[in-house]
């Protein structure tokens, strides 16, 4: 078991996630390619690319799919965290 979870990561979970499982989870929860993008920071392009193959989807954006999918209840937490913190760069970008 221990190797299986030093294959996988620490926490037994691989943070490997391929276009496929990419595409399939968003559209699960009910996310466009632009609006997953946008909602974790990044342009709607990288979200294509994800989408695509064409780069690879980081660890950390698979985990929160990941937890997304395995606790739908969250999305609303998710949602208001990542509005939070547009607002806050918004305001300091008009700031500078």
């Amino acid at each position: 078991m221990l190797e299986n979870m030093a294959q996988k990561g620490k926490t037994g979970v691989s943070a490997a996630m391929g276009a496929p499982e990419y595409r399939d989870a968003i559209a699960a929860l009910g996310y466009s390619q632009q609006a997953f993008a946008t909602l974790v920071g990044a342009s709607p392009r990288t979200g294509q690319k994800w989408a695509l193959g064409e780069s690879r989807v980081p660890g950390s954006v698979a985990l929160l799919i990941r937890l997304l999918m395995a606790r739908p209840e969250l999305k609303p937490v998710v949602e208001s965290m990542t509005a939070l913190a547009v607002r806050v760069r918004r305001e300091g970008k008009a700031a500078a």
